[in-house]
This record gives C-alpha cells, sequence and structure tokens, in this order.
C-alpha cells in the first residue's frame, strides 16, 4: 500500500482538517474512519477541549501531525503504517481488560484488502462485520463512530421473511436464494421478490432507507459517522438535515472547491464546497490523476522526440542517396562552395526517457470501489 495524499479543508469558520485522499481499492474503511477522527477533531474549540486523558492526547497529536502534512509546500504523504500505529496507540491507551488487544492488532493491517459486512435489511445501523464483529465494534467505540447503511426492505417483504423465518440480513437472504433459484422445481414467490428486490436496488440505497437516514433520532445535525454503499465505505456528515458523503477520490484532488457531495438514491448527487453551496467543477472528463497526466505528457514528449530522430535518419538517407547520384564537384568548386547545414545531432542524452507508472490494482479481491 502506497503513501496516501493528504491535503487541507478549510471550513468557514477558519478551522481546518486534513483530509486523506483514497488512490487504490481496498482500504476504504481505515480512510474513512481516520477522516472522521479527524473531521471531528478539526474544530479548535473541540480540540483543546478534549480532556488530557491519553487516548484525547493521542488524537490532538495525530490531528496536528497530519494537519501539518496537509499544510506543507508541497503537502506530505501519510503512511499506513503510521496510520495503523496511531490506532494501536489509542487501543493501548485504554484501560479495558474486555478490549481483545491482540486480536485488534493483528487485524488492522488485514483491513488493507477491505472489510465485508452482513447488513440488516430493517435496520439502517451495521452490526455484523461477519468475522471481524467484534475488533470493528472495539475500534469505532474508542471514537464514539457508527456505521450506517440505507440498503432497507419495504414493510411488506420483511414481513414475509419472518412468516418464512428468515433472518432479514443479506447474508441469510443470498442462502435462501441460492437454495431455491438453483433448483428450478423449488422457485417460490418469496424468492422471486427477493431477486426482484436485488435487481431493482443496485444502488443500495432504498426510498425507505433514504428516509430513514435523514428522519432517523439517532442521527442528529452535525453527526459525524461512516456510511456503507456498493461496497465501499464515506465518511458522512449530517448537515441541515441532509447526508452529505466527504470527497475522497484522488481523481478530485485538482479541485479544492468540491468537499461533499449530497447522498441521494441515484447515485449523483451534486458537488458542494466546505460551505456546503454547490460547487462548480470542470467535466468529469477532464480531471486527471495527475500521475498517469503526467506519464501521458512524458509519452507525447517521447514519441515527438522519437519521431523527430526518425525524420533525422530519413533526411540523412536522402542526403546519402542524392550524393551518389551527383558526380564528382571539382577541387575549385569545393573551396568555393558553401558548407551545407547538417541537421543537429541527436544523441540518447537528448532523448528523455519514458517512466514506468504504476496501474491502481483493480483486483476482483479487493472489498471497496473508490467513487
Amino acid at each position: 500500500m502506497n503513501n496516501l495524499v493528504v491535503d487541507t479543508v478549510v471550513f468557514p469558520n477558519g478551522s481546518k482538517s486534513p483530509r486523506l485522499r483514497q488512490n487504490e481499492n481496498g482500504p476504504c474503511f481505515v480512510i474513512a474512519l481516520i477522516n472522521a477522527v479527524l473531521l471531528q477533531s478539526s474544530d479548535s474549540n473541540t480540540l483543546s477541549s478534549l480532556d488530557d486523558n491519553e487516548i484525547n492526547k493521542t488524537i490532538k497529536h495525530f490531528h496536528n501531525d497530519i494537519l501539518n502534512k496537509s499544510l506543507a509546500v508541497p503537502p506530505g504523504k501519510v503512511s499506513m503504517d503510521h496510520i495503523y500505529s496511531f490506532l494501536i496507540e489509542c487501543l493501548m491507551s485504554i484501560d479495558d481488560n474486555e478490549l481483545p488487544y491482540d486480536t485488534l492488532i493483528e487485524t488492522l493491517p488485514l483491513l488493507n484488502d477491505g472489510l465485508l459486512i452482513n447488513p440488516s435489511f430493517n435496520n439502517i445501523l451495521v452490526n455484523d462485520f461477519n468475522i471481524y464483529t467484534n475488533t470493528i465494534k472495539s475500534i469505532l467505540s474508542i471514537f464514539n463512530l457508527n456505521v450506517y447503511h440505507g440498503f432497507l426492505m419495504p414493510h411488506h417483504l420483511l414481513s414475509n421473511l419472518s412468516t418464512n423465518n428468515i433472518n432479514p440480513t443479506f447474508d441469510h437472504c443470498q442462502d435462501y436464494l441460492v437454495s431455491h433459484i438453483d433448483n428450478e422445481n423449488n422457485v417460490d414467490t418469496l424468492s422471486n421478490e427477493i431477486n426482484l428486490f436485488l435487481n431493482t436496488n443496485k444502488t443500495e440505497l432504498t426510498d425507505i432507507g433514504y428516509q430513514s437516514l435523514i428522519n432517523n433520532q439517532l442521527l442528529p445535525n452535525e453527526t459525524i459517522f461512516l456510511f456503507f454503499r456498493n461496497d465501499h465505505y464515506n465518511t458522512c456528515l449530517k448537515h441541515d438535515g441532509q447526508i452529505y458523503l466527504l470527497v475522497t477520490d484522488i481523481g478530485y484532488a485538482s479541485q479544492s472547491d468540491i468537499v461533499w457531495t449530497q447522498l441521494s438514491i441515484l447515485d449523483d448527487g451534486d458537488y458542494y464546497n466546505s460551505s456546503f453551496r454547490q460547487s462548480i467543477i470542470k467535466p468529469l472528463e477532464k480531471i486527471k490523476d495527475p500521475i498517469k497526466e503526467q506519464q501521458e505528457t512524458s509519452d507525447m514528449l517521447l514519441a515527438k522526440q522519437i519521431q523527430l530522430q526518425e525524420e533525422h535518419h530519413l533526411n540523412r538517407s536522402l542526403q546519402k542517396q542524392n550524393h551518389r547520384k551527383q558526380p564528382d564537384p571539382k577541387p575549385k568548386e569545393i573551396k568555393q562552395g558553401k558548407q551545407l547545414n547538417q541537421p543537429k545531432q541527436i544523441t540518447k542524452s537528448n532523448i528523455r526517457t519514458k517512466s514506468k507508472n504504476k496501474s491502481r490494482n483493480q483486483s476482483d479481491s479487493k472489498n471497496c470501489v473508490i467513487v
């Protein structure tokens, strides 16, 4: 895992929050978690009001360290090792015999490959993180954070699941489908209803789920939380009755006016700045990865230099052919004639070698995508 790019978000009240950018698939849960922690402690009043216990001292030090990196020119980068060291230090500063320290420390590096969940179709709060449930809950509790989702079923379908003694979770519904759809003679109405629900809600945010997020009393305004959707985790803020997702995609790094995107069922919400005013952005096709753009520029320059070199060799070949066809000049004509201007020699030192660009790993083994 390469180092993470970090920049600064400046809010209207003058407070600053560093923001980690995501540049490859996989560790989106860790990035969303750390960005949530940084946002929580971004307000100077909030930071100064934290108690001087060990955990808050650790958070203050980490926040100031990442903020200094984000304000540097050019901005610094943050390694995943540094992030995991911070999380381990936070865990070790808590005097709780029930915390599985050994398991927590062993689990953290595994999160680079993603974190799967088993969402309930009747509850926006995520409680099931598969084999990492106890570990993830312990980490979240340290920072008073929760993970939510909006993939809820309509009441009539939940009632049908209850009638058939089916737990209303994603995994249980999938198991039910596999046991019925694979057997053409055992297809029932419920399996068709479940399959229809999944196929017609591929954005994993339903109307009832969206309304539950907006109206839930457990999510008052200015609440910071993590949001899971389509195998990806986002840092979120509820503001003025709306849900905003922190934009962390490295592709928007050059767009300083883009800070938030509004949660939308259609997955095409508008972009907003730190004042929650709609941003005027460039068309997406013009927003490039800086590394990829640099590579394209290098490739273009190399192509031009190769073309010039080929033209030079062609000119030399033509000159030699013409020289063979011309009769030998008289010695007097050579002395009196003007010397031909020879093309400038192109050497290896003139040619800019092509740099190799490490492409993003889009392996299916990663359990999140950049959005």
